[in-house]
């Protein structure tokens, strides 16, 4: 099909009013690709699942790959805004840890398609140097960095690399998001994410803050 790149006549575009189309298309072209999977999804399907034309979805996106890959971009930035709104109203450093992985767990549980997309692009696009994912985290790690490098500098937390406790922590969360997936939520997300606080975080600090801090 020849891709439409002249935009028909009609009132002048408006910013917000064409983001928020954007997204609903992602939204619906999500949950197909999750349930059917990259190859097998065709542009007509989604087209008429969102009730435009396939040259609409054209009109958007070039290809089905940025399609697909908008959609992960979707729910990267979906995560990052509920992580930022539960933790960045808490002032207390150790809670404010606690709500950003409650918060992470809770989403994943709430949009399944968005793990599955994860998936996805990590077996259809081998070839990106970082994926979707990890673009998103690493341009969100500072903030983390620089709370954890706080709360070492006042002998809250274990005096090891900042790096290295953010791993950790991150991985923790990372492989509970597709543990809870792939066992179908054997344990519920505020489950895991006391696990991962009275385990991980309280294995991070020092002997004094866990004497005083009850972590879980």
């Amino acid at each position: 099909m020849t891709k439409s790149t002249t935009r028909p006549p009609g009132r002048p575009k408006d910013p917000e009013r064409t983001r928020q189309r954007k997204d609903d298309i992602l939204a619906t072209s999500a949950i197909i690709f999750a349930r059917q999977g990259y190859a097998a999804t065709d542009l007509d399907e989604i087209a008429k699942a969102i009730g435009v034309s396939k040259a609409t979805l054209y009109y958007y996106y070039e290809s089905k790959e940025q399609l697909f890959l908008a959609a992960v971009d979707l729910g990267m930035r979906k995560l990052q805004e509920v992580v930022r709104d539960m933790s960045d109203q808490i002032e207390e450093p150790l809670d404010r840890i606690k709500a950003a992985v409650h918060a992470y767990l809770r989403f994943f549980h709430e949009h399944p398609q968005f793990v599955e997309l994860i998936i996805q692009e990590r077996a259809v696009f081998r070839d990106r140097k970082t994926s979707t994912y990890f673009e998103h985290r690493d341009a969100s790690a500072q903030r983390w960095r620089d709370l954890l490098a706080g709360l070492v500098r006042v002998g809250r937390v274990r005096d090891l690399p900042v790096d290295r406790l953010l791993d950790v922590l991150s991985d923790q969360v990372y492989g509970a998001m597709f543990t809870a997936h792939f066992t179908g939520g054997r344990k519920t997300p505020e489950e895991q994410s006391a696990d991962i606080i009275d385990i991980v975080l309280g294995g991070m600090l020092t002997p004094a803050e866990r004497r005083k801090t009850n972590v879980s």
